[in-house]
């Protein structure tokens, strides 16, 4: 499935993700589409932005997608992105372990086109 993107970072990843989510083409396929959505606990911020959002319940290691719908047996699905030749932290790894844990399904992409075949194949 190619999204049209040559996406070599995260964010590039994640945007052209999105841009597919919100395809009403996609959407007539797949109708649990608008309930995918990014988790902004990465990024670059002031100690004090940091701060803040720490306490508001932002924590590091939560994947960078998450679709509350259950299929399959899990009760939901968590994609976290990395560009290529990216790994996942400890933290990450610990995260997505926890969330296995309890019933959801974790998945580690590379790409837009990995992501959306994932979500596809979740939802299908």
């Amino acid at each position: 499935m190619q999204t049209g993107y040559a996406a070599q970072t995260e964010y590039a990843i994640q945007a052209a993700v999105m841009d597919w989510a919100r395809d009403p083409e996609h959407i007539k396929k797949y109708p649990e589409l608008p309930m995918l959505f990014h988790v902004p606990n990465g990024g670059q911020r002031s100690k004090i932005t940091g701060a803040r959002l720490k306490r508001i319940g932002v924590k590091a290691g939560i994947p960078d997608l998450h679709l509350p719908v259950a299929r399959n047996g899990y009760t939901g699905l968590w994609i976290e992105l990395k560009k290529p030749g990216g790994t996942t932290s400890k933290q990450q790894k610990d995260v997505m372990a926890k969330l296995r844990f309890y019933g959801h399904l974790t998945v580690v992409c590379w790409s837009a086109d990995g992501a959306i075949k994932t979500i596809t194949g979740y939802l299908s």
